[in-house]
């Protein structure tokens, strides 16, 4: 026989179980619209347009390696402030989804990762020696997220086990990235972060 005790315990206990679930319900509508206006504002905006720009630039650039043409394109950045603007807007934006990703909420990281993995390696490539000069005069935290994102990309596209081509305006492959370059840039991003 239930007392009235007992039915205040299963009251108590329903009580708590509803205020979950509205709170579980809140949560989830809420980490919802939150990735759709990040997705919305990386590749809607501005630094969308940006990343064709800095595309275009760095695949102008001759060189014998991707080495050789991410020095050559760092060097013309220098010379050039929007260009050097548009470059910092990028690094801003993958160290905001490294932070993203590095949060307790960063369980769902691979949705992140799994937006544009190409664009964070293409831009590893890209601005690999302005990030390490970067590195080199702020200390080991600067891009500290945006390196662990990248890493999570680069992870990604070797699991695909292919080539991926980063082609000119026109349609013309002005890059590849092999799945060994992809082995070679995930360590030179391990080693980055390991430097202290």
């Amino acid at each position: 026989m239930n007392t009235g005790s007992d039915w205040e315990l299963i009251l108590l206990g329903l009580t708590f179980a509803a205020e979950v679930a509205v709170a579980a319900a809140i949560f989830i509508e809420s980490e919802t619209s939150r990735r759709f206006h990040f997705v919305e504002k990386i590749t809607r905006d501005q630094r969308n347009i940006d990343r064709s720009e800095i595309y275009s630039e760095f695949l102008a650039i001759k060189g014998s390696d991707r080495h050789e043409r991410s020095t050559a394109f760092v060097e013309e950045m220098r010379g050039y402030s929007k260009l050097k603007r548009q470059c910092d807007s990028q690094i801003e934006m993958f160290n905001d989804l490294g932070l993203i990703i590095g949060t307790p909420l960063g369980w769902r990281k691979n949705f992140y990762v799994k937006i544009f993995p190409h664009a964070a390696v293409y831009f590893w490539v890209i601005l690999r020696p302005y990030i390490l000069q970067r590195r080199e005069d702020a200390g080991p935290l600067f891009a500290k997220p945006m390196l662990t994102f990248m890493k999570e990309c680069v992870i990604v596209l070797i699991g695909q086990g292919r080539d991926f081509h980063l082609r000119t305006k026109e349609g013309a492959i002005g890059m590849t990235l092999t799945n060994r370059d992809l082995r070679e840039i995930r360590a030179e991003i391990e080693e980055t972060l390991a430097m202290v």
